[in-house]
């Protein structure tokens, strides 16, 4: 239980309420101070609203004094419209009463009299569970400032709160941790009313046994809509797990929650969890309005609360070593919470190496049933479109995002407008998050998020799949490619990249530096190989290729990136993936080139024309540097001009930067060259921080 808090005063609040009682009751400020053994000045600030506190034998005899005036004029005051007053500055029925011991008066007697009879009767707070891995979570207090705000005199803030988060994010922990806070049943006297492990078609009958009402059978709406309609009715009322989905048994769900609601008074506060936000919300917004409806988001744990909940399973402190291994873990599962619960207790089991293998999507078996249980559950709710769009971003991305929604559209064929609205929709069920663009992206313009599909939901759908259906999903996405691809290269500026275009300057030493090294670079990886024959070592010539990016094959850029931690968002991979196909079309191109000049050459040779077969081979020969020379241009400096982006520094790659600086520099007068080469300085300035 979290520790006891009082509430935030709203001392305008109490003014709001003090002027409608003396209005109602035809009081001046004048008469009312005297009545109530109050200075006129004291009673002044009260009405402006300017007293953060008050004090309690004051407030009691001017509620005395209300009490004995509604009397005498023949009106209805009760207990409960006293406690609306007091409760914006913090004030409840037990202060009063403990005060009222203190006093003594002609009217005091009565009034206790009548306090006493006043007495809320909140509900019984729901039995505490034992967790013993529970972590309070920040997203706690921002709960619990939206539900204890209020505007005005018996108006909350926020008549309701939707969280939404995808399968196993801690929403129903969290509203259980609401039930229970001190803070939260202070506010509200009439109590907090948990609706949990409830069936559609039992949602009021069960709301009614809460309450401690006993209506007959079919009576159930009428004995709800008495007690909960109440102008006075200070409630808080929280229905779990609310799944709306595209299914009978979803609609059910909205009927019940429908029921449940339209009786509610205007103090009744009511907060729904759910893996279907939209849906729920769009509900929420229909009875309440949408001015009233807030949304809280429930993601992964803040690295705080990671480290606490893992200490818990281990039953030990974290050592820096192993904390730094739970973060890449953490981060590899989103910070999901239950997939962190169960990685603790792997790593208690058998380290944290084997929580990481594990993670992957074709090995996430035993260990992880009830996260792939709780995936799937939410995965068949969603409906055919949703499990559709979803589908395609899982296995069309290489892996799960960031993505722009450019991308998003060019995966599901849709419009920009569309796809934003989809994309909402899908982040409130948690199926896809934003993220902030990583540091290594600084170069895009305009851009500030991104999206990517909720790590464990990829890793859990995609481990789902065996080995047939990777392959044709493999064999699918290739096809979208090519597909994508051609789409992109017809347009201009490409729809699905953001990356800016190589430097000239850079594209053109590029060229010249590769062809000149290329030759030595693999002769030095082949002596190297035989060298590793010989002794019976391994590794040299992979560390000679990490170690020299220019010249070597284009899978090592990859490999140089993967080893520094960075991670390209989907753009890029389409992009490199372009840059690879242009190079293996070219030179494919190049290799026909060949064989075809050989064949003519043999053909005119055999026919006794000597001087025509020269022809062939040397224009042959310039057909096959031109194209070797554009694939180095339009593939290989586009490549490097990721790497310069992404800060990925090698010796040769340096040696290629400083080339294209100085040969920009006579054309530094010209506009267009000095932003490119001011983009250039600027990228491998940025870049020498590497992630």
């Amino acid at each position: 239980m979290s520790p006891s808090r009082k509430p935030p005063t709203q001392p305008a609040l109490f003014a709001e309420a003090l002027r409608e009682w003396m209005h109602r009751l035809g009081l001046k400020q004048r008469d009312l101070a005297a009545e109530a053994h109050i200075a006129e000045s004291t009673l002044s600030h009260w009405l402006r609203g300017d007293r953060p506190s008050v004090d309690m034998e004051s407030l009691v005899w001017l509620l005395v004094t209300l009490y004995c005036r509604f009397r005498e004029a023949g009106l209805d005051w009760t207990v409960a419209d006293a406690l609306d007053t007091i409760a914006p500055i913090g004030r409840t029925w037990e202060d009063v009463r403990q005060t009222l011991g203190n006093l003594h008066g002609p009217n005091i007697r009565t009034f206790r009299e009548w306090w006493e009879k006043g007495k809320p009767q909140p509900l019984s707070p729901p039995p505490a569970a034992a967790l013993h891995l529970y972590v309070e979570r920040k997203e706690l207090a921002h709960l619990r400032q939206r539900i204890t705000a209020w505007d005005g005199f018996r108006q909350p803030r926020w008549r309701a709160v939707v969280i939404h988060g995808v399968a196993g994010a801690g929403k129903t922990t969290l509203v259980e941790a609401l039930a229970r806070d001190e803070t939260v049943r202070r506010a509200f006297r009439d109590g907090v009313l948990l609706l949990k492990d409830w069936a559609p078609e039992g949602l009021l009958a069960h709301a009614c046994w809460q309450a401690s009402l006993d209506p007959p059978p079919g009576r159930e709406a009428a004995a709800w809509a008495r007690w909960a309609a109440l102008p006075t009715r200070r409630l808080l009322i929280i229905v779990d797990d609310i799944t709306p989905g595209a299914t009978a048994r979803g609609k059910e769900h909205l009927e019940a929650l429908r029921e449940l609601l339209l009786p509610l008074g205007p103090q009744v506060v009511v907060v729904v969890t759910t893996q279907f936000g939209t849906d729920v919300q769009r509900e929420m917004a229909g009875r309440f309005g949408p001015e009233r409806v807030a949304e809280i988001p429930l993601r992964g744990l803040a690295e705080d609360e990671t480290v606490r909940l893992v200490e818990r399973v281990l039953e030990r402190p974290l050592t820096p070593p192993e904390r730094e291994r739970m973060t890449r873990t953490a981060e590899a599962l989103g910070w999901h919470p239950e997939g962190l619960r169960l990685a603790a207790f792997i790593a208690r089991d058998a380290g944290w190496d084997a929580a990481d293998q594990s993670l992957e999507p074709e090995r996430m078996a035993d260990n992880w049933k009830q996260l792939r249980r709780l995936v799937n559950r939410q995965w068949w709710r969603m409906g055919d479109n949703r499990r559709k769009q979803m589908g395609r971003l899982i296995w069309r991305t290489a892996r799960g995002g960031p993505f722009g929604p450019a991308l998003a559209a060019a995966v599901w064929k849709t419009d920009p407008a569309t796809t934003a609205d989809s994309l909402q929709d899908l982040e409130r069920m948690g199926m896809v998050e934003r993220v902030t663009v990583y540091p290594t992206e600084w170069w895009r313009e305009g851009e500030t998020e991104l999206w990517r599909v909720a790590p464990v939901v990829w890793r859990v759908i995609r481990g789902k799949a065996d080995r047939l259906e990777r392959t044709y999903r493999r064999w699918e996405r290739t096809g979208w490619r090519i597909g994508v691809l051609a789409r992109s290269l017809a347009a201009n500026p490409p729809e699905w990249s953001p990356a800016p275009p190589a430097p000239a300057s850079l594209a053109l030493v590029s060229t010249a530096l590769t062809l000149l090294l290329i030759v030595p670079k693999y002769l030095v990886l082949v002596l190297l190989a035989l060298a590793e024959r010989m002794v019976g070592r391994r590794g040299w010539a992979r560390r000679w290729e990490l170690w020299t990016v220019t010249g070597t094959w284009l899978t090592v850029l990859r490999a140089v990136r993967e080893r520094r931690r960075v991670f390209p968002s989907e753009e890029m991979e389409l992009l490199e993936v372009q840059a690879r196909w242009q190079v293996n079309s070219l030179l494919a191109l190049e290799y026909l080139i060949g064989a075809g000049t050989i064949v003519a050459d043999a053909v005119l040779r055999l026919r006794s024309l000597p001087q025509q077969a020269d022809a062939v081979w040397w224009w042959g020969f310039l057909a096959a540097m031109g194209l070797l020379v554009l694939a180095m241009v339009t593939g290989v400096s586009r490549l490097y001009w990721m790497d310069v982006l992404y800060g990925v520094r090698t010796w040769d790659l340096a040696l290629m930067v400083r080339l294209a600086l100085a040969l920009s520099r006579p054309l530094a007068g010209l506009g267009p060259v000095r932003r490119e080469r001011e983009r250039l300085r600027e990228a491998w300035e940025r870049g020498g921080r590497n992630p």
